[in-house]
Formats: structure tokens, C-alpha cells, sequence
């Protein structure tokens, strides 16, 4: 018997100090504390939940018996999170503060402002703000025109838009 639920997205990360990743995070993006399970007499079990914008994120500890490992140091982690946030600086500085590194400053592209960083923890954040909407087809000719001049910039080949298809939802 199945019951009717609104859809729900939660992304779990697995990290080396749950309660900590729940500290940074609500420190750097505001997020809404969730349920807490603490276990102060057992490591590698604590879970901690936090809410962003509108997804969930579960944090746990790192904990080898169920093979659940955070991102490993020094190696590039296969997925980022990506975050509209209302001040790229002011949220830059405050992840800074709270030990993230600066992978990429702050710049303007496309009608966003936006800044990279991994967290204490080892994921990598893409964070963003709007300064202009801009049309689906302006994003295409601006990212044509950036393809085109890092091809230049590395004397490599750039098949324009022949291998990019433009595709619209």
C-alpha cells in the first residue's frame, strides 16, 4: 500500500564529522536544522540533517563498516553542489572564515555572479547570484564565444556548433 508524498530530494554526504559539516553549513548558507541523531558514547554513527533552499542534505559520518567514506584529500571529487545564494562575496568570505578553500574568485559570467570553494569536508561548491536574466539563446552565444576563446587560448580545435546542440526544455 503506497501513500501519496510530494516528491523529495535529499543528498547524503558522507563526511568525517557530521556534527561539524551541520555547524559549517548552517554557519555559511543559513540552512534549517533538521533531526540530530548523536551518539556521544559511539563514533561513526552520528547524522545530522540539514535543509537548503529546497533540498535536504543528510550528513554522516564517515563509517567504514557500511563502506560510507567522505571525499578523499587532495583528489578532485567527482560531483559538486551548485547554490543560488543572495551575495556570492559575503557567502565566499563567510565559507573562508569557517575554513573553506578558494578554488575559484568571485567573476561575472552570463548573468551570474558566482565563486567555487571546498568545504572543511572536502566537497566542492559552486555558488551563484543573478545580476541580469538573460535568454536561453544569450547563454548559448556567450558560451560559444567562451569555448572559442579557451580553444584559442589552448591552440586547440573549437567544431563551433556543430558538437554543441542547442537543446531548450
Amino acid at each position: 500500500m503506497s501513500t501519496s508524498r510530494e516528491m523529495e530530494f535529499t543528498l547524503n554526504l558522507v563526511v568525517t564529522n557530521a556534527l561539524a559539516a551541520l555547524e559549517f553549513y548552517e554557519k555559511v548558507f543559513e540552512g534549517e536544522r533538521g533531526e540530530i541523531y548523536e551518539f556521544t558514547n559511539r563514533q561513526q554513527e552520528n547524522e545530522a540533517n540539514i535543509k537548503l533552499g529546497n533540498v535536504k542534505l543528510r550528513l554522516l559520518d564517515a563509517n567504514p563498516i557500511y563502506e560510507c567514506y567522505p571525499p578523499k584529500a587532495g583528489e578532485a571529487s567527482p560531483m559538486w553542489m551548485q547554490l543560488m545564494v543572495a551575495d556570492v562575496d559575503k557567502t565566499l568570505k563567510i565559507a573562508e572564515f569557517y575554513g573553506a578553500t578558494d578554488v575559484q574568485a568571485p567573476s561575472e559570467l552570463m548573468g551570474l555572479r558566482h565563486a567555487q570553494f571546498t568545504d572543511p569536508f572536502g566537497y566542492i561548491w559552486t555558488i551563484n547570484c543573478v545580476l541580469k536574466e538573460i535568454s536561453f539563446q544569450e547563454r548559448y552565444e556567450a558560451y560559444l564565444t567562451l569555448q572559442a576563446e579557451q580553444a584559442s587560448e589552448e591552440e586547440t580545435d573549437f567544431e563551433d556548433a556543430a558538437n554543441f546542440r542547442q537543446q531548450t526544455p
